[in-house]
């Protein structure tokens, strides 16, 4: 899954434009579409924050990660949005195998790092 697509199924959800989504403008119309984007590239790719923020207009990783934060704020306290969000990973081919599969991915590499610096 790449972060083009994830933008362009975004896009279709909330009937925006895709250079409005990747735009620098910051109306609210564009705000929840962007930010969901981020939190759907973050959950479904092994992009990095910074790399998902160069998708859209070069955001740096700071503006990802207060994206994420809203995100998952508002899935917290709006089941209608959660699912919302689980519609749209399920429309990506992004189901609990994948997530399962990503956290195993992030438990191996924080290992390595540990090893790594206990042999430092």
């Amino acid at each position: 899954m790449s972060i083009v697509q994830i933008q362009e199924l975004v896009c279709r959800t909330y009937g925006i434009r895709l250079r409005d989504l990747r735009s620098e403008r910051r109306t609210a119309h564009l705000i929840e579409p962007r930010f969901v984007a981020m939190w759907l590239a973050r959950e479904t790719t092994p992009r990095t924050l910074a790399a998902i923020g160069r998708m859209f207009c070069d955001r740096d990783s700071s503006s990802v990660w207060h994206a994420l934060n809203v995100i998952e704020a508002k899935r917290r306290v709006d089941p209608a949005f959660a699912i919302r969000l689980g519609a749209l990973r399920h429309a990506l081919g992004q189901d609990d195998e994948l997530a399962a599969a990503k956290a195993d991915l992030a438990r191996e590499i924080a290992e390595a790092r540990a090893e790594m610096r206990a042999a430092a």
